[in-house]
């Protein structure tokens, strides 16, 4: 989204349009749709480990492995017909936990119990493919309830927006509940195109220099995204992987802000988060050695990013976050909190949602 003369400046709401077209189009996988076999209709779906599974229709009874689809088919309308989940996965999730409370659990993501699974008499069983043990898992898991007629598909719902709005499609057909994909997606879109809007104009060389870190140096392709969606520049240029990076290149790039994603449980998040906890989290971050040189620890400009909005369904409020403090002035007006709870009470209908999302808190 870097703009290089006021020509493009000036064409900036006509390209994130064909943007959001463009990542909007490829929502669909190739080989999708409707048939009929002996064991009634399904419809074709091309997953997230390749392969080409046919689902049942129409899908009433599911299981789900991981939180992300979970969420997604809550956000669908469609959480009545999930009839198992995973304890370490859906269950740990603050968000899935309140939503599917009280619903079976097949054990975990990694081993989930194909005896619990079979009780519970589902069409098909849901999960994920980026992350590669639960991707085998659920390889093995499709291998084992395939003489049962039980399909596993794999659909990430996550890192990054053209893989959330593809894979909201997806479910969105599975479960017949195509209008309300639509209406996620596109609320997801709206999101990003209001912080298009406000940053898409600052010239490439005022444009803020971030250092984002999962935790003890270790960065990703999907922190990466998010400066980028927030119009920042990444010190650690464009990262496609997980990698961890030395100390010493932090120093020599000197980022105007650090973000650091809260990973230890209780420090930020739904519930209670023990802020004296994040503030000791922050500190450490403020005295790590040589850290003083850096123009975001003497400025301030450090933050803890809560986990539980940083990736997946709820990736646009961290997004909001990132905007806010990359471009203070430009972004004032920007509530994250308020789109935190729009999403939730419009989408999962969460009126109750205590939490701490951010350090320092913000002042607004």
């Amino acid at each position: 989204m870097v703009m290089w003369r006021c020509i493009v400046r000036r064409a900036w709401p006509l390209l994130l349009a064909v943007c959001l077209t463009v990542m909007g189009a490829g929502c669909s996988r190739p080989g999708e749709g409707q048939k009929t076999s002996a064991h009634g209709a399904t419809m074709d779906v091309v997953d997230a480990a390749g392969r080409t599974v046919a689902v049942p229709q129409p899908l009433k009874r599911v299981v789900v492995l991981a939180s992300q689809p979970a969420e997604v088919i809550a956000a669908l309308g469609c959480k009545e017909r999930v009839v198992g989940v995973t304890e370490d996965h859906v269950l740990r999730d603050a968000v899935t936990r309140m939503i599917f409370q009280g619903t079976p659990s097949v054990g975990s993501i990694r081993n989930p119990s194909v005896e619990k699974i079979l009780e519970l008499r589902p069409q098909a069983v849901i999960s994920i493919g980026a992350w590669q043990e639960a991707r085998q898992a659920a390889l093995d898991l499709a291998e084992r309830l395939a003489p049962h007629g039980i399909p596993v598909i794999c659909l990430d719902c996550f890192p990054d927006a053209e893989v959330i709005f593809r894979d909201v499609a997806t479910l969105g057909k599975m479960f017949g509940a195509e209008q309300r994909a639509q209406e996620y997606v596109s609320w997801f879109k709206d999101q990003l195109e209001v912080v298009a809007q406000l940053v898409g104009e600052v010239e490439p060389a005022r444009r803020v220099r971030v250092y984002l870190e999962l935790a003890d140096y270790t960065v990703t392709e999907q922190g990466h995204r998010m400066i980028v969606a927030a119009g920042g520049v990444d010190i650690c240029g464009e990262v496609t992987v997980a990698a961890r990076v030395s100390p010493e290149v932090v120093l020599e790039k000197n980022p105007d802000v650090i973000v650091v994603r809260a990973m230890p449980p209780g420090v930020l998040g739904y519930g209670a988060p023990d802020l004296a906890r994040a503030k000791s989290v922050w500190e450490g971050i403020l005295g790590r050695p040589g850290w003083h040189q850096i123009n975001a620890v003497q400025n301030k400009r450090v933050h803890l990013l809560a986990f539980e909005i940083f990736s997946a369904p709820r990736a646009p409020i961290g997004i909001l976050w990132l905007a806010k403090w990359f471009y203070p002035d430009l972004c004032r007006g920007l509530d994250p909190d308020a789109v935190h709870r729009q999403f939730l009470e419009r989408f999962l209908s969460i009126k109750e949602y205590p939490g701490t999302f951010v350090y320092p808190p913000s002042t607004r």
